[in-house]
């Protein structure tokens, strides 16, 4: 099997990685997390061992269900847009940082923003995702309390 034949997808981070994994797996299609330290000996290699330039890499175990692999990410991909810009109204998250209470449009949800008074990054949740153990502003619609 060849990087080509397997990857499916590169994630920003691990926890991205691990999201894709379980999606295809729930689809019937096993993949899982590579490491990056495992493939290609060095290159692509940061200062940080362990560390990818390149991004975690989601491999599918049969080659043949690459293809099919990669149309249903595109195809969850176009739906989770589709379903974020039709989203109205406002959503608050509190920065960590700097303690302010910030609003950004409804479209936003499930993306990382900056905050405009501190620059930190902020998660900005998504209604429709479990955050069992997070705090989210707003226990309402569109995080409205």
């Amino acid at each position: 099997m060849t990087r080509q034949q397997c990857c499916v997808f590169v994630a920003k981070s691990f926890a991205e990685a691990e999201t894709v994994a379980a999606f295809l797996n729930s689809e019937g299609v096993p993949a899982s997390v590579i490491d990056p330290s495992a493939v290609g000996g060095m290159e692509g290699l940061s200062l940080m061992a362990g560390a990818s330039t390149g991004g975690r890499e989601v491999w599918v175990r049969n080659p043949t269900a690459a293809q099919y692999a990669r149309q249903l990410l595109a195809d969850q991909a176009h739906e989770l847009r589709s379903n974020r810009e039709q989203r109205t109204g406002l959503i608050q998250v509190d920065c960590e940082e700097c303690g302010a209470m910030v609003k950004f449009p409804a479209d936003k949800t499930g993306t990382v923003q900056e905050c405009p008074n501190c620059m930190a990054y902020l998660d900005v949740p998504d209604p429709d995702d479990e955050w069992a153990d997070e705090d989210r502003a707003g226990d309402g619609p569109e995080g409205e309390p």
